[in-house]
């Protein structure tokens, strides 16, 4: 216990020092808005709402918030893979309509990170929900099936909001994201495609997928990287090459249509996770909302864990 202490003191000690590294830009003073979502994007994107029975349990119960275990089958399902919808929902006993901000996870491990956001949200009264990631997703081996698992990441989101809609302790109209690595990706996907979603923060995000999934140096997209390559035949240019082909569902695709004035980006200066250009150049897109660039790699950035908790929750109270 004594030794958990001292690292998150040393931790801290050394966030505070880096703090001074940190670049900040503010939003784009002369940002004009989101481009409008053409009905051929929309009509690519609609689905069939959930309305349906779910089973809810209690998980956790703290002074401030109750954690309710939610499932539900997805009423709409392109993806070929057989799953659920599983959210967490901290219940903060809102006596009318409040917020709810929706906390997408990272791709691997488990989602104690997330679950660190969600809990500081609820214990400052703000409802929130971890949307589980669906582990079965990063298994494909099919590359023509990639860009349905990601649009079908989509539709599990937008079917999350609808479960919200069904809750009349939560508004609906109110409703932001936050993600952090994979989960900011799929929460810049998720803001472009669904209007409900009011506001957002991405944190270790990027735009163009093949290249990230090409370039990136995460131990488990190398080891699938390799798998598929060696089960097809192919060399890393021709993975490439059809990873451009087949994955169309993408930030860089849809990034115009998000409204900068209600995006916070954190971006790692050094990394190579999700390669830190591609961060930029998906926040190019989006219209240069405010960003924070921290000086350190894709894990080091979690030295800077409470300072991004801080900005981020004074940016939903600001925006939602």
């Amino acid at each position: 216990m004594m030794f958990a202490k001292f690292i998150v003191f040393f931790c801290a000690l050394a966030a505070i020092g880096l703090l001074s590294a940190c670049g900040h830009i503010p939003l784009n003073p002369d940002y004009a808005g989101p481009e409008i979502l053409p009905d051929k994007i929309k009509k690519e994107f609609a689905y069939e709402k959930f309305r349906g029975n779910y089973a809810e349990n209690v998980i956790e119960t703290k002074k401030k918030y109750t954690i309710r275990r939610i499932e539900f089958a997805p009423a709409q399902d392109i993806s070929g893979i057989e799953h659920k919808i599983m959210l967490d929902y901290y219940d903060v006993g809102y006596k009318k309509p409040g917020p709810v901000i929706l906390c997408l996870p990272i791709l691997g491990g488990n989602n104690k990170e997330t679950e660190f956001f969600a809990r500081y949200y609820a214990s400052r009264g703000w409802a929130a929900i971890v949307v589980h990631r669906q582990d079965g997703y990063k298994d494909e081996k099919n590359l023509n099936n990639l860009d349905n698992l990601l649009r079908q990441m989509v539709f599990d989101h937008k079917q999350a909001m609808d479960w919200i809609e069904m809750r009349p302790e939560l508004d609906s109209k109110r409703i932001g994201v936050f993600g952090i690595s994979m989960g900011s990706i799929k929460a810049s996907l998720v803001q472009a495609l669904d209007s409900r979603v009011k506001t957002g923060v991405y944190c270790l995000v990027g735009g163009d997928l093949p290249y990230i999934l090409m370039h990136s140096n995460e131990a488990g997209i190398i080891k699938r990287r390799k798998r598929i390559m060696a089960d097809n035949g192919f060399s890393e240019a021709e993975l490439y090459d059809n990873l451009r082909k087949k994955i169309v569902c993408d930030p860089l695709s849809y990034g115009q249509y998000i409204d900068a004035r209600q995006v916070l980006i954190f971006l790692a200066r050094f990394d190579k996770t999700v390669p830190y250009a591609k961060g930029i150049e998906l926040w190019e897109k989006i219209g240069r909302p405010e960003l924070y660039k921290l000086p350190a790699s894709h894990y080091t950035s979690l030295l800077f864990i409470f300072y991004v908790r801080s900005r981020a929750f004074d940016f939903f109270r600001a925006h939602l």
